[in-house]
């Protein structure tokens, strides 16, 4: 496969490093495919709300998103399909890196749309979990404990 969806094999880890990384890679999965699969069943849910909570200097941007009835049809479409399919990949690890980094993007919207200056939402949970995802980029594990060791070539 290309090597663009593939981990690379480089990374050579302790068995306790690989635990923990596959472990923080699974649970991170898991909280995206809950969120995205509580969204999906739930006919009442918008993404209307959050983006109308957004206190800070983006929000006009996310005030206009919920504000168009297009715009907001489509993130209410994106938003839960895109957490269901960034949770599958890391729980099974697989294409795990490009998913990965659409995970981040989506955790980085929710954190721009989220955070206040001058508070202590600055760092939120939202912020932690993006840094947690960057870090499973930096050191990944779907090569070694996830579907996407049978795909790559060694």
């Amino acid at each position: 496969m290309n090597p663009l969806f593939l981990e690379s094999r480089t990374k050579v880890y302790s068995n306790l490093e690989l635990i923990v990384l596959t472990g923080l890679r699974i649970a991170i999965g898991w909280h995206f495919l809950h969120e995205g699969l509580e969204k999906a069943f739930q006919q009442s849910w918008s993404a209307k709300a959050f983006l109308e909570q957004s206190n800070n200097m983006f929000s006009p941007l996310f005030h206009s998103i919920s504000e168009n009835d297009i715009l907001l049809g489509i993130t209410n479409i994106i938003n839960p399909w895109g957490q269901i399919i960034v949770g599958f990949s890391l729980v099974l690890g697989i294409l795990s890196k490009p998913i990965k980094h659409f995970g981040l993007l989506l955790l980085l919207l929710y954190y721009l749309c989220s955070f206040s200056l001058g508070t202590a939402q600055i760092v939120n949970p939202i912020l932690i979990e993006l840094l947690t995802l960057g870090m499973l980029v930096l050191f990944p594990t779907s090569n070694k404990t996830g579907l996407d060791s049978f795909f790559e070539k060694t």
